[in-house]
Protein backbone atom coordinates (compact mmCIF):
# COMPACT_ATOMS: atom_id res chain seq x y z
CA UNK A 1 0.00 0.00 0.00
CA UNK A 2 1.20 3.47 -0.91
CA UNK A 3 0.31 6.22 1.59
CA UNK A 4 0.82 9.97 1.20
CA UNK A 5 0.91 12.09 4.35
CA UNK A 6 0.38 15.85 4.20
CA UNK A 7 1.23 17.81 7.29
CA UNK A 8 3.74 19.72 9.32
CA UNK A 9 6.78 17.55 10.00
CA UNK A 10 9.80 18.22 12.23
CA UNK A 11 13.37 18.50 10.98
CA UNK A 12 15.25 15.35 10.08
CA UNK A 13 16.47 13.48 13.15
CA UNK A 14 14.10 15.20 15.59
CA UNK A 15 10.66 14.57 17.03
CA UNK A 16 10.00 18.03 18.50
CA UNK A 17 11.11 21.34 17.10
CA UNK A 18 10.57 24.85 18.42
CA UNK A 19 10.49 26.22 14.86
CA UNK A 20 7.43 24.24 13.72
CA UNK A 21 3.91 23.70 15.06
CA UNK A 22 3.10 21.07 17.68
CA UNK A 23 1.17 18.87 15.28
CA UNK A 24 4.44 18.06 13.52
CA UNK A 25 5.60 15.78 16.32
CA UNK A 26 2.20 14.04 16.32
CA UNK A 27 2.44 13.47 12.56
CA UNK A 28 5.97 12.08 12.83
CA UNK A 29 5.07 9.72 15.67
CA UNK A 30 1.98 8.56 13.76
CA UNK A 31 4.06 7.89 10.63
CA UNK A 32 6.66 5.99 12.67
CA UNK A 33 3.91 3.85 14.21
CA UNK A 34 2.42 3.11 10.79
CA UNK A 35 5.87 2.12 9.56
CA UNK A 36 6.37 -0.21 12.54
CA UNK A 37 2.96 -1.86 12.14
CA UNK A 38 3.22 -2.25 8.35
CA UNK A 39 6.90 -2.34 7.32
CA UNK A 40 5.99 -3.10 3.69
CA UNK A 41 3.87 0.06 3.43
CA UNK A 42 5.33 2.84 1.29
CA UNK A 43 4.94 6.19 3.07
CA UNK A 44 5.70 9.57 1.53
CA UNK A 45 5.41 12.67 3.72
CA UNK A 46 4.77 16.01 2.04
CA UNK A 47 5.94 18.47 4.65
CA UNK A 48 6.49 22.16 4.99
CA UNK A 49 9.60 23.57 3.35
CA UNK A 50 11.69 24.85 6.28
CA UNK A 51 14.55 26.40 4.30
CA UNK A 52 14.83 28.11 0.92
CA UNK A 53 15.79 24.82 -0.73
CA UNK A 54 13.47 21.93 -1.51
CA UNK A 55 14.72 18.98 0.50
CA UNK A 56 13.95 15.32 -0.15
CA UNK A 57 15.32 12.60 2.12
CA UNK A 58 14.53 9.17 3.54
CA UNK A 59 14.35 8.77 7.30
CA UNK A 60 13.67 5.40 8.93
CA UNK A 61 12.20 4.06 5.69
CA UNK A 62 9.90 7.05 5.15
CA UNK A 63 10.35 9.34 2.15
CA UNK A 64 10.06 13.01 3.13
CA UNK A 65 9.50 15.71 0.52
CA UNK A 66 9.48 19.27 1.79
CA UNK A 67 7.55 21.04 -0.93
CA UNK A 68 4.92 23.38 0.47
CA UNK A 69 5.43 26.76 2.09
CA UNK A 70 3.14 28.87 4.21
CA UNK A 71 1.26 31.56 2.30
CA UNK A 72 2.35 30.20 -1.08
CA UNK A 73 -0.42 29.33 -3.52
CA UNK A 74 2.21 28.09 -6.01
CA UNK A 75 3.59 25.55 -3.53
CA UNK A 76 0.09 24.24 -2.79
CA UNK A 77 -0.45 23.73 -6.51
CA UNK A 78 2.90 21.91 -6.64
CA UNK A 79 1.75 19.70 -3.75
CA UNK A 80 -1.35 18.63 -5.69
CA UNK A 81 0.74 17.94 -8.82
CA UNK A 82 3.10 15.76 -6.74
CA UNK A 83 0.12 13.84 -5.35
CA UNK A 84 -1.21 13.25 -8.87
CA UNK A 85 2.18 11.87 -9.94
CA UNK A 86 2.56 9.68 -6.84
CA UNK A 87 -1.03 8.42 -7.14
CA UNK A 88 -1.18 7.04 -3.58
CA UNK A 89 -3.73 4.47 -2.43
CA UNK A 90 -4.59 6.68 0.54
CA UNK A 91 -3.90 10.25 1.65
CA UNK A 92 -3.58 11.10 5.32
CA UNK A 93 -4.06 14.80 5.90
CA UNK A 94 -2.78 15.89 9.31
CA UNK A 95 -4.50 19.28 9.31
CA UNK A 96 -4.07 22.20 11.66
CA UNK A 97 -5.93 25.47 11.27
CA UNK A 98 -3.86 27.95 9.28
CA UNK A 99 -1.03 25.46 8.70
CA UNK A 100 -0.81 26.72 5.11
CA UNK A 101 -0.80 30.35 6.24
CA UNK A 102 -3.55 32.88 5.69
CA UNK A 103 -7.23 31.98 5.45
CA UNK A 104 -7.15 32.49 1.66
CA UNK A 105 -4.25 30.09 1.07
CA UNK A 106 -5.67 27.54 3.51
CA UNK A 107 -9.05 27.68 1.74
CA UNK A 108 -7.32 27.26 -1.64
CA UNK A 109 -5.42 24.22 -0.34
CA UNK A 110 -8.54 22.60 1.09
CA UNK A 111 -10.47 23.17 -2.15
CA UNK A 112 -7.68 21.64 -4.25
CA UNK A 113 -7.46 18.64 -1.94
CA UNK A 114 -11.24 18.23 -2.09
CA UNK A 115 -11.04 18.38 -5.90
CA UNK A 116 -8.32 15.73 -5.80
CA UNK A 117 -10.52 13.44 -3.71
CA UNK A 118 -13.48 13.88 -6.06
CA UNK A 119 -11.30 13.43 -9.16
CA UNK A 120 -9.74 10.25 -7.76
CA UNK A 121 -13.15 8.82 -6.95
Amino acid sequence: MNIAVIGSYPEQGTIHSPSIVGGASYTKQLVQSMRTEAPDMTITVFGEQLTTETTDYVEQGVSVKRIWKRNSVASITKLVRELLVLNPDRILFSFEAYMFGSMGVTTYALLLLLWLKVAKG
